[in-house]
């Protein structure tokens, strides 16, 4: 299941076109566990998810958790052709 977590982050960071450095900002800790955690050599941490989903307040926690559902919540995707015509 944490591998299936790590991945979805790189998904997340892939998605913004982003990486653990901007996720991190300018903090050098959290970019150093960040980078420890999504390469396999510490376990995934509350803060890490807490801090994904505060940066990226689109995505699903249920999807980054458990895989359910899709990545972007359904509130923040384009509106589709036609939605906000009236006939």
């Amino acid at each position: 299941m944490e591998s299936s977590i790590r991945q979805r982050i790189k998904d997340v960071l892939s998605f913004h076109n982003s990486n653990t450095n901007q996720l991190a900002g300018d903090d050098a800790n959290f970019q150093n566990r960040l980078s420890r955690q999504i390469n396999h050599t510490s376990t995934i941490s509350c803060d890490t998810i807490s801090r994904v989903l505060s940066a990226y307040p689109e995505v699903s926690a249920e999807w980054l958790l458990r895989g359910k559902g899709e990545m972007i919540l359904s509130d923040n995707l384009p509106p589709i052709l036609g939605d906000d015509f009236e006939d």
